[in-house]
């Protein structure tokens, strides 16, 4: 049987407010205190992906997608992803939150389903934000003419028929 990751809500991370909002070891400790995200998740020993997003006006923009081997605690703060989160909240507005998808299946083959998880959401993410921060995964090298990172004209008759089987609606670029 396949892994199913759990979704976790949002939780919004606590932020140091001094001219430009950021994310410092005071506010790590208070994110991992939090009551409501201990209820939810055993942070230290759940794995799975994550991602560091915006909530501004009534939606969220993903900014970052990582993934935690070994745990969501010792993974998703560590210092090289404080500052990727420290820099896009000194250049953007709007409420830093984390998104946990997790799973607290003990199994060998969860390290290579984490990997296949986090390729899977930067792949959606960086069709939510162009401007995804991943380093990894964050270029399509690979098109399909007409059905998926195509900039021709009106598809052919049989991309049209491939996205009828693939059930991609409208345009996917």
């Amino acid at each position: 049987m396949a892994t199913k990751f759990e979704p976790i809500r949002p939780f919004e991370i606590p932020v140091e407010k001094t001219k430009v909002k950021r994310i410092e070891k005071e506010q790590v400790k208070r994110f991992f205190e939090d009551k409501n995200i201990q209820k939810a998740i055993d942070l230290s020993n759940t794995r799975g992906c994550y991602i560091f997003a915006l909530r501004a006006g009534k939606g969220y923009t993903p900014w970052y997608v990582g993934l935690a081997k070994k745990s969501f605690k010792q993974e998703i703060f560590t210092p090289h992803k404080k500052d990727i989160y420290n820099g896009v909240l000194a250049q953007k507005a709007g409420t830093p939150v984390m998104f946990l998808i997790g799973s607290s299946k003990k199994s060998l083959l969860l390290e290579k389903e984490i990997k296949e998880l986090e390729s899977f959401l930067i792949f959606w993410a960086r069709k939510a934000n162009k401007n995804l921060k991943n380093l990894q995964h964050n270029k399509d090298t690979w098109g399909i003419a007409g059905v998926y990172n195509s900039d021709i004209g009106k598809p052919s008759n049989a991309a049209m028929n491939l996205k009828g089987l693939l059930n991609l609606k409208g345009k996917v670029k």
